[in-house]
């Protein structure tokens, strides 16, 4: 069964963390682009902190932006 489709099977149970979603899938290169993938096609969404599978019309009507999985946010300071 491909990787987007074990996705969503997944989340149909409920929402889930992406903590947890990462580990349960290894967090490889073919994890992050179809999660990327699911979220451009307007098919998961992210609402705080947990990752959910949206059904219907409020799938049509988000408008997505570029890059919602990035990296890890550093703050640099000065001592």
């Amino acid at each position: 069964m491909p990787i987007k489709e074990r996705i969503i099977k997944e989340l149909q149970s409920g929402p889930k963390k992406y903590k947890a979603l990462k580990t349960k899938f290894k967090a490889t290169k073919k994890f992050f682009a179809a999660m990327e993938e699911l979220y451009q096609q307007g098919i998961i969404d992210e609402v705080n902190g947990l990752i959910i599978l949206l059904k219907g019309s409020k799938a049509e009507k988000k408008q997505r932006p570029k890059d919602v999985f990035e990296g890890v946010v550093v703050k640099l300071t000065e001592n």
